[in-house]
């Protein structure tokens, strides 16, 4: 396994973890061609990123779009896309590109952006996954199947034994394939070596030290745990931190795939080489490789920028985010209760830039009604019209800027939500003054208003601190406490 650090925002970076397909010199062999093919080196990604998002680039990508190819306000809009998925909205049409064409770059630009201002949703994500990816994936791999037919030499073979196993998996429910594994590796070794031609004695002592390696272990986090390298191990770490910060115990223990991975559940008993993996040093890299409107929230994302290690954001009043260390210094008994109000203008667009089911939501100000420990935010709301579009029509600023409880404060504030399906709601801190004693205390009023604006809602809030040390956080707020009187 190999280890990236590429941009999720500016200033932010995070471990992309994949399989070794190429050698330092650029060789491959067949196994490793097929991988690629199928994407199957991006998997340890599965674990931790988001199914569908804009991927993670390599550096050289960010310049290549660099102006002159994109203006300065394209190249600025579309360098604040969040960016960490398994499989992007260019997916799999870029394929057919060259790398640095202009054709390539344009439609990157263009796919990432359309996906940020208009598509993005669960109900997108799952029929692009549904729709797209999956069958392209399964049609990839009958094709490579199918091109083994005439295979004659032991590489051809050992190819053709790889691909139809692939083949099978993924056209198999995803909880069958380690049974599937299991078939496919017990079918050579049952066949006696002494009725095969050399070509496939050379196939079934592939596969016999495939099985060797495995030591009958046939889960992908099971086996990762039982290797207990160096690099396995750290890949462990980072995707258990990610995991545990975005998704309570109940829920990983429910993914076989996650569970076995992290070891959540108590039937996993970490081995002696994990438990001294947290410091675990990076590999060295290899050559491969916001506009607020939202990174794709799923069921089991994580977000690989938010180790232990690193200070988290401060949890909003009816967060669900028991793990944060920052929350019960948050809210001090002896501290004045503090308020936050959203009052909101609605705005009646007659030509929508998106699908008019959503409403988009944004703050470009606050309301002279703010005073001590109380912060009443203005914001202006549209169906059918992208944050972008809002700000562009009526002249907003991106950024708000005011001062509250002695903090000064930068920020870009908004939200959206979706008929019956989703609320998401995005804070960009520009250079917040995070060390400031009263900057928790302005963040949780501004959570607050959004407590006031969908009080009967669960919130996903994505949120961005600009700061390397306090990477960008995505977690659920809400619904706000109802209050009883006898």
């Amino acid at each position: 396994m190999i280890v990236q650090d590429r941009q999720k925002l500016p200033g932010v970076l995070f471990p992309v973890w994949k399989f070794q397909t190429m050698t330092a010199d650029g060789l491959s062999n067949v196994i490793a061609r097929i991988a690629r093919d199928l994407s199957l080196d991006e998997m340890p990604q599965y674990a931790y990123l988001m199914l569908v998002a804009a991927r993670p680039l390599i550096p050289a990508e960010h310049e290549w779009l660099a102006p002159p190819l994109l203006t300065p306000t394209q190249y600025a809009d579309w360098n604040q896309i969040p960016r960490g998925g398994v499989f992007g909205p260019h997916f799999p049409q870029c394929r057919s590109l060259g790398r640095q064409s202009p054709l390539y770059l344009f439609t990157r630009y263009a796919a990432d952006t359309l996906y940020a201002d208009h598509l993005a949703s669960r109900t997108f994500d799952e029929n692009f996954l549904n729709i797209v990816v999956e069958p392209y994936l399964l049609d990839t791999a009958r094709e490579i199947q199918a091109s083994f037919d005439d295979a004659t030499s032991a590489e051809e073979r050992i190819g053709q034994w790889f691909a139809t196993t692939a083949a099978e998996m993924l056209a198999a429910p995803s909880d069958s394939a380690p049974d599937l594994l299991r078939r496919a590796l017990r079918a050579w070794m049952d066949r006696s070596a002494d009725a095969l031609s050399s070509e496939d004695r050379a196939v079934r002592q592939f596969i016999s030290t495939v099985g060797d390696l495995l030591a009958g272990e046939h889960d992908f986090g099971r086996y990762l745990h039982s290797r207990g390298h160096p690099e396995t191990q750290a890949f462990i770490h980072d995707v258990r931190d990610a995991v545990q910060r975005r998704a309570p115990h109940n829920v990983t223990i429910a993914v076989p795939f996650i569970d076995n991975l992290t070891g959540s559940s108590p039937r996993h008993t970490p081995t002696a080489p994990e438990a001294d993996s947290a410091t675990a040093a990076r590999l060295p890299e290899t050559t491969d490789v916001p506009d607020a409107d939202r990174p794709v929230a799923q069921s089991m994302p994580g977000d690989p920028g938010d180790h232990a290690e690193k200070p988290a954001a401060a949890a909003a009043p009816g967060s669900d985010d028991d793990s944060n260390p920052r929350t019960a210094a948050d809210q001090p008994v002896s501290e004045p209760q503090i308020s936050g109000t959203m009052v909101v203008e609605e705005i009646k667009f007659f030509r929508p830039d998106i699908s008019e089911e959503i409403v988009s939501g944004y703050v470009p100000g606050i309301l002279a009604a703010s005073g001590p420990n109380s912060l009443v935010l203005r914001a202006v709301e549209a169906r059918g019209m992208s944050h972008r579009k809002l700000r562009e029509t009526f002249g907003y600023p991106r950024e708000i800027e005011f001062e509250a409880e002695g903090v000064a404060v930068s920020c870009y504030i908004a939200y959206n939500q979706k008929d019956g399906d989703y609320t998401r709601a995005y804070i960009y801190h520009k250079n917040p003054q995070i060390d400031h004693p009263q900057f928790d205390k302005v963040h949780n009023m501004i959570t607050a208003a959004f407590l006031d604006r969908f009080p009967d809602t669960v919130i996903e809030l994505y949120e961005d601190f600009d700061n390397p040390p306090h990477p960008p956080t995505e977690r659920n707020i809400g619904p706000k406490p109802r209050t009883t009187s006898n």
